[in-house]
């Protein structure tokens, strides 16, 4: 593998030698596969699968032995689990650390495509809680509301009273929204060194100019995510890349420049050291946590416990809403699934037919009208059964275009 000069000598120095050596022997392994399970979902569910190990900081990673044609699993489709690196899956533990001394009722994911974390962060909103998914690149953003409505849609009772909402807007027109975050994840655009072994585009695009740009954009990004933040709030930095400027650097920045408190130490990974890419991750505190009860405005952004009527929620809910209406909400994409809606299991075969997009022929007994399919149990989305011919509603832009 050839590495440009100017970033060997700059990694070099960091790592030091032996380091350096575990590093760059990397190439020449197996470049590692991990999932991580939804919500609800047991490993006994995904059992098809060549499970291994299970990631160390992750609840519900693991590793895989083999790489399986994804493609071709429908319980990849119905969002059951997501592929994602094991060093991604680090903020599984900083969320369970932030969430054993905070509640979080409302929470941003500021560079959130294509998805990953913001899975991990829905998994740790409080009841009534709301996470608003940000992506700035238009395309980008509507792969990740594949991935959350996917998700969401999994049958999942844990994720009943939680809202994903995802928008497509800068940072500062998040920061002049008027919202204040209980937590925000800023997983910022990179010069993606981390990814090396895995994106040869990333090799021909690095440069000593394009890391000075990403920390110049990722400084722009965090200044505005610190600013909507609320006192006694988390901010957790973090890329996928391995040099000074932007990992070390931003740390001095949101410490001395913003008066971030250091909630939970850097931690860096390295493939060759750890099972897994390379990723970069810190917990901020900005000042002090509130009083335990302190009166708030409706909006899930107070610290005291409570159970939520569904009086109350509705009411959060609208305020949620009128606050939104200034944001660049994405529309959703998947036809609604009501919960009276009856249900009808797919084998294999017709669940791979489903997700292409083809009609089906359903048995004679099967109900008529509009039907929610499943497969092993996992929604995958709906048709209409007029009969000789069931529908397919399954949203084009999902379709599987080859099999």
């Amino acid at each position: 593998m050839d590495l440009p000069q100017a970033f060997i000598e700059l990694i070099s120095v960091q790592f030091g030698e032996e380091l350096m050596k575990r590093y760059l022997h990397s190439f020449k392994e197996r470049v590692p596969v991990s999932i991580r399970l939804n919500v609800d979902v047991k490993p006994e569910d995904v059992a098809h699968l060549p499970l291994g190990a299970k990631i160390p900081w992750s609840e519900r990673g693991y590793y895989l032995t083999s790489r399986p044609q994804f493609t071709l699993d429908p319980l990849l489709h119905a969002g059951a689990y997501y592929v994602q690196d094991a060093s991604s899956q680090y903020l599984d533990e900083v969320m369970r650390r932030v969430t054993e001394t905070m509640p979080i009722r409302l929470a941003a994911d500021f560079c959130a495509a294509p998805g990953g974390k913001t899975l991990i962060l829905k998994d740790y909103l409080a009841d009534g809680g709301l996470l608003i998914a940000n992506e700035y690149v238009r395309k980008r953003a509507w792969i990740l509301k594949e991935n959350v409505e996917k998700a969401m849609g999994c049958l999942s009772s844990k994720d009943a009273g939680k809202r994903v909402v995802v928008i497509n807007n800068s940072a500062d027109e998040i920061a002049l929204s008027g919202l204040t975050f209980d937590f925000i994840l800023c997983d910022v655009p990179c010069s993606g060194e981390g990814m090396f072994r895995k994106d040869k585009d990333a090799i021909a695009e690095w440069s000593m100019s394009n890391v000075a740009k990403c920390a110049e954009l990722q400084r722009e990004i965090v200044q505005s995510a610190w600013n909507c933040l609320r006192d006694g709030g988390v901010l957790v930095y973090s890329t996928c890349t391995f040099n000074c400027y932007e990992d070390e650097e931003m740390v001095q920045f949101i410490t001395e420049k913003l008066d971030g408190q250091i909630l939970i130490e850097p931690r860096k990974f390295i493939p060759g050291r750890e099972k897994g890419e390379g990723q970069f991750m810190v917990a901020f505190r900005k000042g002090e946590i509130p009083a335990q009860g302190t009166e708030g405005d409706g909006l899930p952004d107070d610290n005291a416990v409570e159970t939520l009527s569904p009086k109350q929620l509705k009411k959060r809910e609208a305020k949620q809403r009128k606050i939104l209406a200034d944001l660049n909400v994405v529309p959703d994409t998947r036809e609604t699934v009501k919960p009276r809606t009856r249900r009808y299991e797919l084998d294999k075969e017709k669940a791979l037919d489903y997700l292409r997009g083809l009609s089906l022929t359903l048995p004679a007994d099967a109900p008529l009208g509009v039907l929610a399919v499943t497969y092993n149990g996992f929604l995958l989305g709906t048709v209409k059964n007029i009969g000789p011919r069931a529908n397919n509603l399954y949203p084009q832009e999902w379709r599987i275009k080859h099999l």
